[in-house]
Order: structure tokens, then C-alpha cells, then sequence
């Protein structure tokens, strides 16, 4: 496995977003909550890669909000997109640690105590080749 050079970056909602909208074949997102912006990114490529190609487990504790993880509007965006579909946003307590799986790339990353949107973490990405 080799590390490509932005091994180490920063996890903010464009970088989550690109890494998101890049997924072709499948797309796992396992995080606390999300941001509209990173919310819209996931519907978006959820509709095109169908059911059976994208996962979603968040948190959903009223919690996760008020600390700042995410927005509940971003909950409400995916519902309906996961019901259109035929499935459901997984839902699992206690998760602080974020994961995107975007094909062969792997972005793990941890969002800290942030009272505001414009939340941004350290984030490790890895790329198969």
C-alpha cells in the first residue's frame, strides 16, 4: 500500500464533499452527523449509486447536535432520500470518530468540540494502489 502525500490534511465540509462526490463504485459514511453541504454530496451520490452502493450510520442523538457535529437540517435532507429509496440512515450511538469510504480511497478523521458549522478536524487518508 503506498500513502499519497496529502496523507495528512484537514477534514472540513469541501474536502469531505469532494472526497464524497468522488465515489464511483460505492460510499460508506460513518460519522457523527453531518453538514447540509456534506449532506447534499452524500443524497446526491446516493441517488446515482443506488441503494445497494451507499451506507450511512450516523449518530442521531440531540447531543451530537448541540456539540456541534452536524446539523439536524442535514438528517431531515437525508431521510427522505434514504426512504425514496427503499432504505434507511443506520443510526448508532455514541460515534465521534468519521469515516468516508469513496471507492479505494479511506478518509478517517475526528471533528472536535465545535459550537459552530465551520467546524474542521485532522483527518488520515489513504489511497489504494
Amino acid at each position: 500500500m503506498q500513502i499519497s502525500s496529502d496523507a495528512i490534511t484537514v477534514a472540513n465540509d469541501e474536502s469531505l464533499s469532494e472526497v464524497i462526490r468522488s465515489a464511483q463504485k460505492r460510499l460508506v459514511v460513518l460519522t457523527p452527523a453531518v453538514s447540509i453541504r456534506v449532506a447534499e454530496a452524500i443524497a446526491e451520490r446516493w441517488k446515482v449509486l443506488g441503494k445497494d452502493a451507499v451506507t450511512v450510520v450516523l449518530d442521531v442523538d440531540p447531543e451530537v447536535y448541540r456539540l456541534g457535529y452536524g446539523d439536524i437540517k442535514a438528517l431531515e435532507l437525508l431521510e427522505p432520500v434514504a426512504a425514496d429509496l427503499g432504505v434507511m440512515v443506520n443510526r448508532h450511538k455514541g460515534i465521534r470518530v468519521g469515516m468516508v469510504i469513496a471507492d479505494d480511497r479511506t478518509l478517517v478523521y475526528s471533528r472536535s468540540y465545535q459550537p459552530t458549522i465551520s467546524s474542521q478536524a485532522n483527518i488520515f487518508s489513504t489511497t489504494r494502489s
